[in-house]
C-alpha cells in the first residue's frame, strides 16, 4: 500500500504490545495445562488449566479457567475463557456468547469480534469486524488492510491501529490513534482523533490495487482513499489529520476540540522530478518482497542450525524438550530472568574490563592496560555472541523441535526418521508464526523465553548432580 504508517504511532503500537507482553511473561501462573485434540470443547465442560489445542476446525463452547493457545483453519469461541486467548488460524470468530477475561492476541486473514473482551486484543490479518455486540474493555491494538467497527460497537479505550481503511461506526471511550489512506468517522469518539495519511497524495477517485504473487487473500470491499466525517459522527476532543491536501468538505460534523490540519514531511526529490512517494507506489511490491526474503533467511538460517543440532547434540535436544514438557511455566518464567540478567552481565563485565584497564593505565603499566582490554573485552565478545545465537536460534530450535514433535505425533506416529521431520515441521510452524506482522514478535518473545529457560533449568540441573555426586577416595592399604 503506498500510505505510510507514522512512526509515533507505530512505537506507540510497539511499547504497548511489549509492556503487556512483559507482564504476562513475569506473572504466568505455574499450573498443569490441557491438550485437547478433538478439536471442540463442549458446552458442558469446565477446564481448571491451560488449554492448548490444534485442530483444522477448533470450538469452544464450554469454560476454560484459564488461558487458551488454539491453530486452525477456523476458530470459534461461544463460551468463556478465564485467562488471556493466543488465536492463530484463517478465520476467527468470536460470538456474542462469548467472553474473553483477559488480553485477546490474533493473527488471522480474517477476524470478527462480536463477544466481550475484558482486557486488550492485539491483532494483525486482512480484516477485523468488530460487530454490534463487541466491547473491548481495554484498548484495539491492530495492523492489517481493513478495520470496521459497527454500530453499537464499544472500545471502552483507545483505538492505535495502521491500516489502509477504516470505518469507526461504533463508539471508542477516549482516543482513536490512526496510520490510513481512508477512513469514514460515524460513531461516537471521546477523546481527540489523530490520523495521519502519509506524505503521498491520495487519489480521490480509486483505491489501491494489491498483488500478492501465489497468495489468494480474502479482501473486503475498498472503501473511497480519503478522510471523511459524516454528520453522524461525535467527536469530543480534537480531529487532527497529516494528509497531502486539505479537505474541509469532507468534514461534516463539528469536534468539540475543534480541526487540526497538518501537511506532511515533504519527499526527497529524485532525478526528473519523481518523488520518492512516487517511486513507491510503483515499487509497492517490495515490501512483500523484503518480507520474503527475511522469511526465507530465516528458515534457512534456523534449519542449517537445526541439522546441526541433530547431528551433534541430539541428547542435549530431547532433555531441553524434555524440561519444556515438564515445566513450561517455569521455564518461560527463567528465561525471561536468564534473557534480561544475561544482557545486563555483557555490559557490568564490559565495564569492569574497562575500568581495570584504566586503573592500570593510571599507575602507569601501560602494556599491561592494553592486554587487559584485549584479552577482557575479546572475552566478553566472545560469551555474548554465544549468549546471543542461544537467545536468537537456539531458543527458537528447542521450542520448534517440540513443536513439530507434537504435530508428528498427530499426524504420522511412526513416521520414519521421525527427529528430522519434527525439526522440519517446527521450523516451517515457527517460521510462519514469527513472520505475522504486528504479533510475530510476540511468539517469538514468548518462545525465546520457553527456550532460554529451558537451557538454564538442564544447566542447573546437571551443576546440582556434578556437586551432589560423591567424593571416591584410594582405597587404603
Amino acid at each position: 500500500m503506498s500510505q505510510k504508517i507514522s512512526k509515533k504511532l507505530l512505537t506507540t503500537i510497539f511499547i504497548s504490545v511489549l509492556g503487556i507482553a512483559l507482564v504476562l511473561g513475569i506473572t504466568v501462573p505455574v499450573q498443569a495445562s490441557y491438550h485437547n485434540r478433538g478439536g471442540h470443547i463442549q458446552a458442558d465442560e469446565v477446564i481448571d488449566e491451560d488449554v492448548f489445542m490444534g485442530s483444522e476446525t477448533v470450538v469452544i463452547d464450554g469454560v476454560i479457567n484459564g488461558s487458551l493457545m488454539a491453530g486452525g483453519q477456523t476458530i470459534t469461541i461461544n463460551g468463556e475463557i478465564n485467562g488471556d486467548a493466543f488465536l492463530a488460524a484463517n478465520k476467527i470468530y468470536i460470538s456474542k456468547t462469548a467472553k474473553i477475561a483477559g488480553n485477546l492476541f490474533l493473527g488471522c486473514q480474517t477476524a470478527e469480534i462480536d463477544g466481550q473482551v475484558e482486557g486488550s486484543v492485539f491483532g494483525g490479518s486482512t480484516s477485523l469486524l468488530a460487530a454490534s455486540n463487541a466491547v473491548i474493555n481495554r484498548s484495539l491494538y491492530y495492523g492489517g488492510y481493513s478495520l470496521e467497527l459497527q454500530p453499537d460497537a464499544k472500545i471502552q479505550r483507545n483505538i492505535n491501529a495502521g491500516v489502509y481503511q477504516a470505518i469507526l461506526s461504533g463508539e471508542v471511550e477516549r482516543n482513536v490513534n490512526l496510520g490510513a489512506g481512508a477512513v469514514e468517522l460515524n460513531g461516537d469518539i471521546g477523546g481527540n482523533v489523530n490520523i495521519d495519511f502519509g506524505p503521498d497524495e491520495i487519489s480521490k477517485t480509486e483505491s489501491p490495487v494489491f498483488f500478492f504473487p501465489g497468495m489468494n487473500f480474502e479482501m473486503p470491499k475498498s472503501i473511497q482513499p480519503g478522510l471523511r466525517v459524516n454528520p453522524t459522527a461525535n467527536i469530543g476532543g480534537q480531529l487532527t489529520y497529516t494528509a497531502f491536501a486539505e479537505d474541509a468538505a469532507a468534514i461534516n460534523a463539528q469536534p468539540v476540540g475543534g480541526v487540526v490540519y497538518q501537511t506532511p514531511v515533504p519527499s526527497e526529490t529524485k532525478e526528473g522530478g519523481e518523488t520518492a512517494a512516487t517511486a513507491s507506489r510503483v515499487k509497492f511490491v517490495t515490501p512483500l518482497v523484503n518480507w520474503a526474503l527475511k522469511t526465507l533467511r530465516n528458515f534457512a538460517t534456523l534449519l542449517i542450525l537445526g541439522a546441526l543440532a541433530l547431528w551433534l547434540l541430539p541428547a542435549l535436544l530431547g532433555r531441553l524438550v524434555n524440561k519444556i514438557k515438564e515445566k513450561p511455566a517455569p521455564s518461560a518464567g527463567y528465561g525471561f530472568v536468564v534473557v534480561i540478567i544475561g544482557y545486563a552481565a555483557a555490559i557490568f563485565a564490559a565495564l569492569v574490563v574497562l575500568m581495570v584497564g584504566i586503573l592500570f593505565m593510571v599507575v602507569t603499566l601501560g602494556g599491561i592496560s592494553s592486554t587487559v582490554f584485549t584479552i577482557g573485552f575479546s572475552s566478553v565478545a566472545l560469551a555474548l555472541a554465544i549468549f546471543g545465537l542461544l537467545v536468537s536460534y537456539g531458543s527458537k530450535l528447542i521450542v520448534a523441535y517440540l513443536a513439530g514433535q507434537w504435530i508428528l505425533r498427530q499426524l504420522s506416529p511412526g513416521a520414519a526418521h521421525a527427529s528430522i521431520w519434527a525439526m522440519l515441521i517446527g521450523i516451517i510452524l515457527y517460521t510462519l508464526l514469527r513472520s505475522l506482522p504486528f504479533i510475530g514478535w510476540l511468539f517469538g518473545l514468548v518462545i525465546t523465553f520457553l527456550g532460554i529457560g529451558a537451557i538454564w533449568l538442564v544447566y542447573r540441573d546437571w551443576k546440582t548432580s556434578r556437586q551432589a555426586a560423591p567424593l571416591v577416595l584410594p582405597a587404603e592399604n
